[in-house]
């Protein structure tokens, strides 16, 4: 249960880093609001401000959406025989804990699809550098910073989008289903630390590096040639959002998702997306550390 003011701001008070912590993300927020808010403004002002995110990269794929559907039914078996045989080894070899079962099956099918995609791309002529992972001009720290900047820019409608549904969920006493780490996160922090810190590396390092590559830069150049830049940057988009199976999460995914696609669109590269991607989940991650110190009895996940 959520501590009471007078216990929260006692409970604050005896632990003084957590208490920084709480006060400086009290004032980063508003700050990024307002960075972000003023970035936003900037760009849609002035096309001097738009001319800098824009970096010309001509493509010269002949990608075709039948590799898409045979990725997907690759990494579709591929699921399935993976987990069918972590689930023999548990049963008679080695028996481990769902939680790692659900972290080494998600690592397992990360790079599964990566590879997939290298196959499928490479049977067609083309070269992992097709999916965008370069390095404009070799020049790395300006991808970042680029990438740091988008978050800014998409943070603002990200928070509008989010609150709108918290607002509705609390009106329609909606409680949304946590996402799958939330429950490694809770179980794991006291019996397992390896678990947690490979979870947080999950998260926040491998799942953008994959799920970037998958759908910005693999999905996202086949549709554009298809459908145009509009419908693909909303279908890959859509797609991002929907492979997270969160019905409450689904537009404030597909916000940052269409921040991401916007981003790789213009800058034909997938360092700046890379970035955004990892930002926006480490920053978040930490968010629910703090919250579940704070919301949470000490001690208990319960």
């Amino acid at each position: 249960k959520v501590k009471a003011a007078g216990s929260l701001e006692q409970y604050l008070k005896q632990r003084p880093r957590l208490s920084f912590l709480f006060q400086a993300l009290s004032i980063l927020i508003p700050l990024v609001l307002g960075a972000g808010l003023l970035l936003d403004f900037l760009l849609l002002s002035r096309k001097g401000w738009r001319a800098k995110i824009r970096y010309s990269f001509q493509e010269n794929t002949d990608w075709k959406i039948s590799m898409i559907f045979k990725v997907i039914l690759l990494l579709v078996t591929a699921s399935f025989l993976s987990s069918l045989l972590l689930s023999l080894v548990h049963r008679f070899l080695m028996p481990f804990s769902s939680n790692f079962f659900i972290l080494l099956h998600t690592t397992i099918v990360d790079f599964l699809c990566l590879a997939f995609i290298l196959w499928v791309v490479g049977r067609s002529g083309g070269h992992w550098r097709d999916l965008g992972l370069r390095i404009p001009d070799g020049k790395f720290f300006r991808e970042v910073l680029v990438g740091w900047a988008g978050y800014l820019a998409i943070t603002p409608l990200f928070f509008i989008v989010l609150t709108a549904l918290v607002i509705l969920a609390h009106f329609f006493r909606y409680e949304p289903p946590p996402h799958p780490l939330v429950h490694v996160f809770l179980e794991e922090e006291e019996r397992s630390p390896f678990l947690i810190g490979y979870s947080l590396f999950l998260a926040a390092v491998i799942g953008p590096i994959f799920e970037e590559s998958f759908f910005r830069g693999f999905c996202y150049p086949i549709l554009k040639k298809k459908i145009g830049i509009p419908l693909a940057m909303i279908l890959t988009s859509a797609f991002f959002a929907l492979i997270h199976e969160n019905t409450f999460a689904f537009w404030p995914i597909f916000v940052l998702g269409m921040g991401l696609v916007y981003l790789y669109e213009k800058r034909s590269s997938l360092i700046a997306p890379m970035v955004l991607h990892m930002t926006h989940n480490a920053i978040f991650i930490s968010y629910f550390f703090l919250a579940k110190q704070i919301v949470l009895p000490e001690g208990g996940g319960g």
